[in-house]
């Protein structure tokens, strides 16, 4: 076994040490871990292990427990202080392995587009998954109008990576096969997508290909839900006072726009009406992350559980992509108003409607 594998088993015992504090109100656990420290300082002293390199994953999560581990033992820090730290630790943990699996973009190989136009004057819309899901397990006249209004050439469906994300989430196949289908009744494969890396654009393409890129790429859909889910825990531990049931009791639109958090992030982006946004999808990510993460600290529209905490990550990804039609359309109330909120605040022309909304919308164009 090499040092730095050794340092991966020490440094998965030195994480159980820090948990097992926080989890435990006994003190005989800190006089248990302090003997198991002296144990490993010892065998360094006495040269019966060699010092972590410094240069591997391994060795600096091993440094990085030790450290705040031995900062708690001997200071007053409190369980709080311990908990952040290592909070802050799996964050920077994702971050590299997303990071260091990224790619800027897929080879052109795995692709299949085929070119699509423009027209300003037409009417593109944007369809949450939880659209497709009602239509696959409802028939109603929702549907019916949807599929009855792409008889106008002039109106225009789109499906996105994310819609593909979702799909492959499911577990049951049938209803994966189910949901394709009618991805592709609705949007005749047409797609929203970063394809050149730095922009969003259309094209015409078959989702299956989209699929196969994806699976290639799941590990990176996972470790980015892991990431969310971690970020969820910022409100608990850096904005308790957002946690209490009266502060959400009286939670209001009116009090998100009179937020100085909710201030200064909009300042950030004043004075930015040059920016095309569909043209710099770095930009655009950034700022809708943004404002979604300030949204979870202040409780706004937050999801509360770690099923819809993950399924969240691809509601971003929806509202990032939606900013090339018209009307980005949604089951979800939150994230309705969230997503409303993000589009004024940044100055995109997309509506967020309700399907009831959007029947009204395209009554106007028969």
């Amino acid at each position: 076994m090499d040092n730095c594998e050794k340092y991966r088993k020490i440094s998965i015992h030195y994480l159980g040490m820090i948990e097992s504090i926080l989890n435990s109100e006994s003190e005989l656990i800190e006089n248990w871990i302090i003997e198991d420290c002296m144990e490993y300082d010892n065998a360094l002293t006495n040269r019966k292990i060699n010092p972590p390199c410094m240069d591997c994953a391994n060795c600096l999560d091993f440094s990085y427990y030790k450290k705040i581990l031995y900062e708690f033992l001997q200071s007053e820090e409190s369980k709080n202080d311990l908990e952040i730290k290592l909070h802050s630790w799996k964050k920077v943990i994702i971050n590299d392995k997303l990071i260091s699996n990224y790619k800027e973009q897929t080879d052109p190989y795995k692709f299949a587009r085929k070119s699509f136009s423009i027209n300003n004057n037409d009417v593109y819309i944007y369809l949450d998954t939880n659209i497709y899901n009602n239509f696959i397990s409802k028939d109603n006249s929702f549907k019916c109008s949807i599929k009855t209004s792409k008889d106008n050439i002039h109106v225009h469906y789109m499906y996105s990576p994310s819609h593909l994300e979702e799909l492959l989430r499911m577990k049951i196949n049938t209803h994966q096969e189910s949901l394709l289908t009618m991805i592709r009744e609705i949007t005749s494969d047409l797609i929203v997508s970063r394809f050149d890396g730095k922009k969003l654009s259309l094209a015409f393409e078959n989702p299956e290909y989209g699929l196969a890129r994806i699976k290639g790429d799941e590990f990176i859909t996972e470790e980015y839900e892991n990431y969310k889910l971690l970020l969820a825990d910022d409100r608990r531990l850096f904005y308790p006072e957002h946690t209490s049931q009266e502060y959400n009791r009286e939670l209001t639109v009116k009090k998100i726009l009179e937020n100085e958090h909710f201030k200064l992030l909009c300042s950030r982006y004043q004075g930015m009406e040059w920016l095309d946004w569909k043209n710099d999808y770095s930009s655009l990510n950034n700022a809708v992350n943004s404002f979604c993460e300030l949204f979870d600290n202040l409780s706004f529209k937050r999801n509360k559980n770690n099923r819809t905490i993950k399924s969240n990550t691809h509601d971003i990804e929806h509202v990032i992509y939606a900013v090339m039609a018209n009307f980005f359309v949604t089951d979800d109330g939150n994230l309705r108003e969230r997503a409303s909120l993000i589009y004024e605040s940044l100055g995109i022309d997309t509506k967020v409607l309700s399907p009831v909304e959007l029947l009204e919308k395209l009554g106007e164009y028969h």
